[in-house]
Protein backbone atom coordinates (compact mmCIF):
# COMPACT_ATOMS: atom_id res chain seq x y z
CA UNK A 1 0.00 0.00 0.00
CA UNK A 2 1.39 3.39 -0.94
CA UNK A 3 0.48 6.90 0.05
CA UNK A 4 1.15 9.45 2.69
CA UNK A 5 0.55 8.53 6.31
CA UNK A 6 -1.96 10.78 8.06
CA UNK A 7 -0.71 13.35 10.52
CA UNK A 8 -1.31 12.14 14.09
CA UNK A 9 -1.92 14.87 16.69
CA UNK A 10 -2.06 14.41 20.45
CA UNK A 11 -3.91 16.73 22.80
CA UNK A 12 -0.59 18.42 23.60
CA UNK A 13 0.03 18.96 19.87
CA UNK A 14 -3.38 20.57 19.46
CA UNK A 15 -3.08 22.75 22.56
CA UNK A 16 0.38 23.92 21.44
CA UNK A 17 -1.19 25.52 18.36
CA UNK A 18 -2.56 28.29 20.59
CA UNK A 19 -6.05 28.30 19.07
CA UNK A 20 -8.17 30.90 20.86
CA UNK A 21 -11.85 30.92 21.76
CA UNK A 22 -12.53 33.89 19.40
CA UNK A 23 -11.04 31.81 16.55
CA UNK A 24 -13.17 28.79 17.43
CA UNK A 25 -16.26 30.99 17.79
CA UNK A 26 -15.66 32.45 14.31
CA UNK A 27 -15.41 28.92 12.85
CA UNK A 28 -18.57 27.78 14.65
CA UNK A 29 -20.54 30.83 13.50
CA UNK A 30 -19.31 30.35 9.92
CA UNK A 31 -20.31 26.69 10.08
CA UNK A 32 -23.81 27.64 11.27
CA UNK A 33 -24.00 30.06 8.32
CA UNK A 34 -22.94 27.34 5.89
CA UNK A 35 -25.51 24.99 7.41
CA UNK A 36 -28.23 27.64 6.95
CA UNK A 37 -27.18 27.87 3.28
CA UNK A 38 -27.50 24.09 2.88
CA UNK A 39 -23.76 23.50 2.43
CA UNK A 40 -23.33 21.25 5.49
CA UNK A 41 -24.22 17.58 5.86
CA UNK A 42 -24.36 16.16 9.38
CA UNK A 43 -26.29 12.91 9.36
CA UNK A 44 -27.75 11.55 12.56
CA UNK A 45 -25.07 10.05 14.75
CA UNK A 46 -25.02 6.32 15.11
CA UNK A 47 -23.85 4.41 18.11
CA UNK A 48 -23.68 1.32 20.17
CA UNK A 49 -23.84 0.66 23.89
CA UNK A 50 -21.14 -1.20 25.73
CA UNK A 51 -21.87 -3.63 28.51
CA UNK A 52 -21.40 -0.87 31.09
CA UNK A 53 -24.49 0.96 32.36
CA UNK A 54 -25.22 4.23 30.50
CA UNK A 55 -22.08 3.94 28.36
CA UNK A 56 -21.96 4.45 24.62
CA UNK A 57 -19.85 4.78 21.50
CA UNK A 58 -21.03 7.31 18.91
CA UNK A 59 -19.75 8.20 15.49
CA UNK A 60 -20.54 11.57 13.94
CA UNK A 61 -19.67 12.49 10.37
CA UNK A 62 -19.75 15.86 8.65
CA UNK A 63 -19.23 17.43 5.24
CA UNK A 64 -18.73 21.20 5.06
CA UNK A 65 -19.27 21.92 1.39
CA UNK A 66 -18.57 25.61 1.70
CA UNK A 67 -15.07 24.84 3.00
CA UNK A 68 -14.63 21.42 1.36
CA UNK A 69 -13.87 19.71 4.66
CA UNK A 70 -14.90 16.19 5.60
CA UNK A 71 -14.33 14.13 8.68
CA UNK A 72 -15.72 12.19 11.59
CA UNK A 73 -15.55 11.97 15.35
CA UNK A 74 -15.61 8.70 17.29
CA UNK A 75 -16.52 9.30 20.92
CA UNK A 76 -16.92 6.99 23.90
CA UNK A 77 -18.54 7.72 27.23
CA UNK A 78 -18.17 5.60 30.35
CA UNK A 79 -19.77 7.52 33.24
CA UNK A 80 -18.00 7.10 36.55
CA UNK A 81 -14.77 5.81 35.05
CA UNK A 82 -12.76 8.79 36.27
CA UNK A 83 -13.88 8.26 39.86
CA UNK A 84 -13.27 4.49 39.63
CA UNK A 85 -9.99 4.33 37.73
CA UNK A 86 -8.74 7.85 37.23
CA UNK A 87 -9.38 7.55 33.50
CA UNK A 88 -11.48 10.10 31.61
CA UNK A 89 -15.22 9.40 31.41
CA UNK A 90 -15.25 10.53 27.78
CA UNK A 91 -12.69 10.09 25.00
CA UNK A 92 -12.78 11.05 21.35
CA UNK A 93 -10.78 10.77 18.15
CA UNK A 94 -11.30 13.01 15.13
CA UNK A 95 -10.31 11.92 11.63
CA UNK A 96 -10.13 14.34 8.71
CA UNK A 97 -10.04 13.21 5.09
CA UNK A 98 -8.92 14.73 1.80
CA UNK A 99 -12.15 15.76 0.03
CA UNK A 100 -10.67 14.94 -3.40
CA UNK A 101 -9.33 11.46 -2.68
CA UNK A 102 -11.02 10.35 0.54
CA UNK A 103 -7.64 9.53 2.06
CA UNK A 104 -7.22 10.25 5.77
CA UNK A 105 -4.99 13.30 6.30
CA UNK A 106 -5.17 13.74 10.09
CA UNK A 107 -6.12 11.72 13.14
CA UNK A 108 -6.27 13.63 16.38
CA UNK A 109 -7.33 13.56 19.99
CA UNK A 110 -10.86 14.91 20.04
CA UNK A 111 -11.97 15.90 23.54
CA UNK A 112 -10.09 19.21 23.68
CA UNK A 113 -11.67 20.25 20.38
CA UNK A 114 -15.07 18.92 21.47
CA UNK A 115 -15.01 20.90 24.70
CA UNK A 116 -13.96 24.14 23.01
CA UNK A 117 -16.50 23.70 20.20
CA UNK A 118 -19.30 22.98 22.67
CA UNK A 119 -18.52 26.17 24.59
CA UNK A 120 -18.34 28.14 21.33
CA UNK A 121 -21.78 26.82 20.30
CA UNK A 122 -23.23 28.19 23.54
CA UNK A 123 -21.51 31.53 22.98
CA UNK A 124 -22.79 31.72 19.40
CA UNK A 125 -26.35 31.05 20.57
CA UNK A 126 -26.08 33.63 23.34
CA UNK A 127 -24.79 36.26 20.86
CA UNK A 128 -27.82 35.66 18.64
CA UNK A 129 -30.49 35.26 21.30
CA UNK A 130 -29.62 37.70 24.06
CA UNK A 131 -30.58 41.37 23.64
Amino acid sequence: MSGIAPLVLSRDDIESLGVTMPEVLAIVEDTYRLDHEGAVQTPTKIGVSADRQDSFYHIMTAWLGGRREVGMKWVSYYPGLEAERGSPDATAVIALNDPDTGAPVAIMEGMWITNLRTAACGLAAARRLLP
